[in-house]
């Protein structure tokens, strides 16, 4: 076994801070594709999965009790999803009466804008899921969302 050289890791180190987050969201801001622009908003005030974030299906959604399915949702998603024409079956719909599947080459341009290249979508999601207090109450979860989402959003918020 000391005669086997070592196998070297090189691990992926995740680009995504807090300024890199006000930055992305400047930049999808920005998008014309306004079904695409919400989707990527979505994927910061959603806490889920792109995987999840672009299969939304209305009837999943509860406007009444700020759920979506089983997960809830923050106030930022709510008021996203609620200017959104609802009609179909998908929130954000792509082509051929499917869900959009894969954005890369838009994903690409918003990360670049934002001086961010190398951030992949899921790159979101885990660094708002490391940043959240997860707690085991749907209602104590979305006020730790809603929470964190002003506090990552609190200067951004003061330069406007």
């Amino acid at each position: 076994v000391v005669d086997i050289p070592r196998v070297e890791q090189k691990r992926r180190v995740r680009p995504l801070n807090k300024n890199g987050l006000l930055r992305l969201i400047k930049s999808i801001e920005k998008m014309d594709d306004l079904n695409l622009r919400a989707a990527f908003l979505m994927l910061i005030y959603g806490f889920a999965p792109k995987s999840k974030i672009f299969a939304m299906r209305w009837e999943d959604l509860d406007f009444n009790h700020d759920m979506w399915d089983v997960r809830p949702l923050s106030d930022r998603a709510i008021v996203l999803l609620e200017d959104l024409p609802q009609a179909g079956e998908w929130v954000f719909p792509g082509r051929g009466g499917f869900h959009i599947t894969d954005p890369r080459v838009a994903w690409k341009r918003v990360a670049t804008n934002a001086g961010i290249p190398n951030l992949t979508m899921d790159d979101v999601y885990k660094f708002l899921a490391r940043q959240l207090v997860w707690a085991p109450d749907r209602e104590d979860l979305r006020m730790n969302i809603n929470d964190l989402l002003d506090e990552l959003m609190a200067d951004d918020d003061s330069e406007l």
